[in-house]
């Protein structure tokens, strides 16, 4: 007769059970914990973004005031070095006057200008006329190629003279030229540059009555 036996793994089974358990348990723990910190970090980060990019739009479209008026002082006195207006009291050269033939010419042709003006003129401009001014231009060329314009600005009907002169080196794409001379109100000659090349030129070319 053979001899069996039997055990009882019950409590064993049991207590393995529990040990798994709570190694799950921890193990859920700290995958939660793991998740839980990379969150934080995630949104410490986006919170550090936001405020980055706040400060930085706000310096954009707040610009230190210091900043500005020493970026605003620089230009202005690069400006002043780089073109100097020099008043002239004396007379204008023999070289820079127009002839009387060209004056002539001048104030025939403003006249016609006024004449068509007033036929194509509307009732608003006969009820309150406007004060019209005409720009009369005379252009000379260089014999380098440049082109040096002289303009004659006229209060309509008072053609015995200017109420104002300038004269200017016209340049392709530049509007308006580089100001060379001009001739204010009072009659007074005034140097628009410091360059002496340009000067030059418009002691050669200039215009002027």
């Amino acid at each position: 007769m053979r001899e069996v036996s039997t055990n009882n793994f019950t409590t064993l089974n049991r207590a393995v059970s529990i040990e798994t358990d709570r190694y799950r348990t921890q193990l859920r723990f700290f995958n939660s914990k793991t998740f839980l910190n990379f969150c934080l970090g995630f949104s410490l980060v986006l919170i550090a973004a936001a405020c980055a990019w706040y400060i930085y739009k706000k310096a954009m479209a707040e610009p230190d005031i210091r900043y500005v008026d020493r970026v605003v002082n620089n230009i202005v006195e690069t400006a002043e070095d780089s073109v100097t207006r020099i008043a002239i009291e004396n007379e204008l050269p023999p070289t820079m006057l127009s002839t009387t033939e060209d004056n002539l010419q001048i104030r025939q042709d403003l006249v016609s200008l006024q004449k068509r003006d007033e036929i194509l003129s509307t009732d608003i401009d006969a009820i309150i006329p406007p004060e019209k001014r005409y720009n009369a231009f005379t252009n000379i060329s260089t014999e380098t190629g440049e082109t040096i314009t002289t303009g004659r600005v006229f209060v309509a009907g008072k053609w015995d003279s200017p109420v104002n002169q300038y004269c200017y080196l016209d340049l392709p794409g530049l509007v308006g030229g580089t100001p060379l001379v001009s001739v204010d109100t009072n009659g007074t000659t005034i140097v628009e540059t410091a360059d002496q090349t340009l000067i030059d030129l418009a002691a050669r070319y200039c215009r002027f009555e």
